[in-house]
């Protein structure tokens, strides 16, 4: 999200941005626990959930705009790129649901038992995070000191 949008609007990453990131996972993890987007959906529509989504992502977006007013540090930050970022994040979080809504779907149909999709599913978060933690090293460019 962020760090493409950076990437695309040509500005340098700096500590900022690690910062509004972090800041805003941690707000939308638990937001999005207090929505309930972690349980299960089996039995909701995807309407309702995409929903909570953008309710919660809206939230987040609305905490970080008022924490750079209130700490006098919008200035620091691309607008460009934090309105790309608002805008393109609800998008992906919401294609990545599909997918696994999908996926699930899928796994279901064919007789995989829920034992073999958690293992599944957490091999597939193992590889992710080996590849985003060896891709990471080569984020965006940095502001030179």
């Amino acid at each position: 999200g962020l760090w493409g949008a950076v990437w695309a609007r040509g500005p340098f990453w700096d500590d900022h941005y690690t910062l509004a990131s972090v800041v805003a996972i941690t707000l939308f993890l638990l937001l999005g626990e207090a929505r309930r987007l972690y349980g299960s959906w089996r039995l909701r529509s995807s309407e309702d959930e995409y929903a909570n989504v953008l309710s919660v992502w809206v939230v987040v977006c609305t905490a970080l705009l008022v924490a750079a007013f209130a700490f006098k540090v919008s200035a620091s930050y691309s607008r460009a790129a934090i309105v790309a970022w608002f805008l393109v994040t609800p998008a992906l979080l919401m294609y990545s649901r599909l997918a696994v809504r999908g996926m699930l779907r899928t796994l279901r149909r064919t007789d995989q038992t829920s034992d073999q999709i958690a293992l599944w599913q957490s091999e597939v978060a193992q590889d992710f995070l080996m590849f985003s933690s060896a891709s990471s090293a080569a984020g965006p460019p940095m502001e030179p000191r």
